[in-house]
C-alpha cells in the first residue's frame, strides 16, 4: 500500500483520531479534577558500623543485612500503627510510606506521599526518628543525612507534559483505531477500489455535489457538464467498434444514484444532437418519472400488460432530443414481463425510433428483473457510489451479470470524495472573463 493510499485512510477516519484524542484529553482533566493533588517527600538515612576504618568484608555484609532489617522494620504494622498515633491519626493516614535502600550506598529513603504535604513531612522524618529510637543492633551507627522538607506543589511543567503525553497516546490509540475500523468496513472508498474489483473501464467519475449545488440536473452546473461530457465520450468510442444503441444502467445496491446519472447522460446525449430515449424499467420503485417531473399514470407496464400502444405510452421529456416510457403502473410478476417477447419487441421498436435507448433499472441485488433485460441489451453500464457500496454485493452483481452473457462496458462511480481541480476551476474562470471581454469589445 501506497503512502497515498495511508493518508487517504486516515483523512476517511480523521474523526475517529479526533474523538479519540478529544475523549483521552477530556478522561484526563476530569481525572485531574477528581484526584486530590499528592506530595511527596524524602527523608535518607545512612547505616554503617561503627568501625568505619578498614572494615572487614565479615562487618559490611553485616551492615547489608542490617539495612534490610530496618527497610522490614519501618515498613511493620506495629511500627506504622505506632507512627500514626504519634501523628494523631486515624487509620489508613498518611496514604503511603515507602522505604528503600538506595542501591550500593549505606543508604536508605524514607518517602511519604500525602494530600497534606505538611502531614507528608511529618510522617517522614517521625519514622526516621523512630528508626533512631530502635538502635538496638550492636555495631551499627544510624544517622540522618537529608530530613523531609515540606514538599511544594506539583510543577505546571509537569501537569503540561503529562497533558502532551495524554495527546500523544489519544492521537496514536485513535490512528490505530482508524486502521482497524478501515479493516473491517467492507465498503470501498475510491475509484480504485471499485475498479479492480470490477475489472471494467472506467467510463467516468461523478464527484459529489455541495449542499448548495445538490440538485438533480448536475448536466446543468459548469464543471460537471464536462464530466458527463467525457462519461459521454468514452461509451460513443465504445459504440465505434461495437453498436451499443441499447444501454442499460444499473447499480448492486439502491441509493447509488443510477437514475439521476441516466437522466443526466441523456441530456448529454441529445446535446449532440442525437435521438434519445429513456426508459424506466424499474416496475417496483420508479424514479426517474420524478426527475423528469413526468405523470406515470400509464407506461412500460400500460404497454407489456396490453393496455396501451407504444406511440401513445411515450411522453415528451420537455428537453429537446428526449422522450421518455416512464414504468407505469406496477404489476404482478415484473420480472417476467421485462423478459418476455414483447419486452424485445418494445426494444426493437425503440431502437427504431430513436438513436440510443437508455434504460434505467432497479437494483441488480434487490430483484431479478435486471437479470432478466441485460442479456437482450446491447451495453450494460455499472453505477458505484464510493463509501456506500460493499465489495460482495459488487462482486456478485458482476460475477451474475456475466453468468447471464451481459455485455458488461464500464463502471461510473459517484459521488467521489475530491474537489474539481484548482486547474479546472480556473479554466472556467478564465473562460468567463473571456466571454465578458469578448461581449464589452463587440
Amino acid at each position: 500500500m501506497e503512502l497515498s493510499s495511508y493518508l487517504q485512510i486516515l483523512n476517511r477516519r480523521i474523526w475517529i483520531i479526533v474523538v479519540t484524542t478529544l475523549a483521552a484529553v477530556v478522561a484526563f482533566f476530569l481525572l485531574q479534577a477528581r484526584t486530590p493533588t499528592m506530595y511527596e517527600t524524602t527523608t535518607v538515612l545512612r547505616i554503617t558500623p561503627y568501625s568505619t576504618t578498614n572494615p572487614s568484608f565479615t562487618t559490611l555484609a553485616y551492615a547489608e543485612r542490617i539495612m534490610n532489617t530496618y527497610v522490614e522494620i519501618a515498613t511493620s504494622s506495629p511500627v506504622l500503627d505506632e507512627l500514626r498515633g504519634r501523628l494523631g491519626l486515624s487509620s489508613g493516614q498518611p496514604e503511603d510510606i515507602e522505604v528503600v535502600i538506595i542501591p550500593d550506598t549505606e543508604l536508605l529513603r524514607i518517602t511519604a506521599t500525602d494530600s497534606n504535604p505538611i502531614l507528608a513531612r511529618d510522617a517522614a522524618n517521625t519514622l526516621a526518628n523512630m528508626l533512631l529510637d530502635v538502635q538496638v543492633i550492636r555495631g551499627i551507627n544510624i544517622s540522618i543525612i537529608e530530613p523531609a522538607r515540606t514538599p511544594k506543589p506539583p510543577s505546571l511543567t509537569r501537569t503540561m507534559m503529562i497533558g502532551v503525553l495524554i495527546v500523544v497516546v489519544g492521537f496514536v490509540g485513535g490512528t490505530s483505531l482508524a486502521f482497524l475500523f478501515e479493516n473491517l468496513d467492507t465498503r470501498l472508498h475510491t475509484t480504485e477500489q471499485i475498479v479492480t474489483l470490477t475489472g471494467l473501464p472506467l467510463l467516468g467519475e461523478v464527484p459529489s455535489t455541495k449542499r448548495r449545488q445538490n440538485a438533480k440536473w448536475l448536466v446543468d452546473i459548469v464543471p460537471y457538464a464536462d464530466v458527463f461530457r467525457r462519461i459521454r465520450v468514452n461509451i460513443l468510442t465504445l459504440s465505434e467498434s461495437t453498436p451499443l444503441n441499447t444501454l442499460l444502467i444499473t447499480s448492486a445496491e439502491p441509493n447509488e444514484g443510477k437514475s439521476t446519472i441516466v437522466a443526466n447522460l441523456a441530456r448529454s446525449m441529445a446535446q449532440t444532437g442525437r435521438k434519445i430515449v429513456v426508459l424506466d424499467t424499474d416496475l417496483h420503485c420508479a424514479t426517474i418519472h420524478t426527475i423528469f417531473e413526468l405523470p406515470n399514470e400509464m407506461g412500460l407496464s400500460s404497454v407489456l400488460e396490453g393496455n396501451e400502444k407504444l406511440s401513445a405510452a411515450l411522453q415528451e421529456s420537455g428537453f429537446p432530443g428526449i422522450q421518455m416510457l416512464t414504468s407505469g403502473p406496477q404489476i404482478p410478476n415484473a420480472a417476467e414481463a421485462l423478459g418476455s417477447e414483447k419486452m424485445i419487441i418494445v426494444l426493437e421498436q425503440l431502437q427504431k425510433q430513436f438513436d440510443i435507448v437508455l434504460l434505467d433499472t432497479p437494483a441488480f441485488m434487490g430483484v431479478a428483473d435486471t437479470a432478466m433485460l441485460a442479456p437482450h441489451i446491447d451495453g450494460v453500464m455499472l453505477v458505484a457510489r464510493c463509501g456506500s457500496i460493499r465489495d460482495a454485493s459488487l462482486r456478485a452483481t458482476c460475477q451474475q451479470l456475466e453468468n447471464v452473457n451481459a455485455n458488461l462496458v464500464g463502471v461510473i462511480v459517484n459521488r467521489v470524495n475530491v474537489n474539481l481541480s484548482s486547474r479546472y476551476r480556473k479554466y472556467y474562470q478564465q473562460a468567463e472573463v473571456d466571454q465578458v471581454v469578448g461581449e464589452s469589445s463587440g
